[in-house]
């Protein structure tokens, strides 16, 4: 573990040890960015879309008559429900997605990076979309956020000291935000993202969905902190041997090393997959049965109540 405590920086230094790679040769920098910043990706993807327990990002959208198309947040990996919920947030209205030659429309459907919605509403309508994100963000750690009084909110640093800063609304959504060391408080504490807000003149502010513990649930400047996916040791060490193999492509190691690396990175890849899997022990490995789904339910359409 490095000694700050950084996921990223960790990373970065079994990467070298893993190869004997001076860092005369590649900056820490160049390395973020261009072997491990598309490896975390590359292994995010096969995981966070086949976790028992993903983390689930809750967007409001309003939708307007007449209107089809809406932006998607950049990180969406995997959209399972467009609702209406009460005061409660329970589900009262489900609007399923349905085929493109359904007599009354698709109801929804995800054209790129669009929402359409079809037939075109004729009332406005608030939802909140659940969306599971892929994982599909810039990295970055930083030794100058700014954490504000309610513990939660933290205002990014513009220049990370290690990787790089995601501008896209949205992108962080999902992440994990960790406070590293400050000083004399060694503690360090990780929550969730529960959004972002990125500026046209500032780094950005992220939120998370619990604030922080003492000494991190108040104002502090300096912070030291990273945004990274969600995982500790496996996913390190997932990523490492992940983004050793990609450098070692490029620097043409012996077949022997090459081997090691992939038995490396396959072991991580089962513990990651095993820590996060099935976390919910009272959760049955079945479909639910009472569900919006049922076919006894009130089917709701977005352009109408028709059906």
């Amino acid at each position: 573990m490095h000694s700050t405590g950084s996921f990223l920086n960790t990373v970065i230094e079994r990467v070298r040890g893993y190869l004997d790679e001076p860092s005369s040769k590649y900056s820490n920098d160049f390395l973020m960015r261009n072997v491990v910043m598309p490896e975390m990706v590359n292994v995010l993807s096969r995981l966070s879309l086949n976790f028992d327990n993903p983390i689930v990002i809750r967007q409001a959208i309003t939708i307007a008559s007449g209107t089809e198309y809406y932006q998607l947040p950049p990180n969406v990996g995997e959209i399972f429900m467009l609702v209406q919920l009460d005061e409660n947030n329970i589900v009262t209205a489900d609007y399923k997605p349905q085929g493109q030659h359904h007599p009354t429309g698709p109801n929804w459907s995800i054209e790129g990076n669009l929402l359409s919605v079809r037939p075109l509403p004729d009332k406005a309508i608030n939802l909140v979309m659940f969306y599971i994100p892929n994982g599909d963000f810039l990295p970055h750690y930083a030794t100058d956020g700014a954490m504000a009084s309610d513990g939660k909110s933290l205002t990014l640093s513009a220049s990370p000291t290690l990787g790089a800063l995601d501008t896209r609304p949205g992108a962080y959504a999902g992440a994990t935000l960790r406070i590293l060391k400050q000083g004399s408080n060694t503690m360090l504490q990780e929550r969730i993202i529960d959004s972002h807000t990125a500026y046209n003149t500032g780094p950005g502010l992220v939120k998370t969905r619990v604030a922080f513990d003492a000494p991190y649930n108040g104002t502090l400047s300096s912070v030291n902190y990273e945004i990274v996916p969600q995982g500790f040791q496996s996913l390190m060490q997932c990523v490492s041997a992940a983004s050793a193999i990609n450098l070692a492509v490029m620097k043409d190691v012996s077949a022997k090393k090459m081997q090691f690396l992939q038995i490396e990175y396959r072991k991580a890849l089962k513990t990651i997959g095993d820590n996060l899997s099935y976390m919910q022990m009272r959760k049955p490995k079945s479909y639910q049965k009472l569900t919006m789904d049922n076919q006894d339910r009130h089917i709701y359409t977005l352009g109408s109540e028709r059906m």
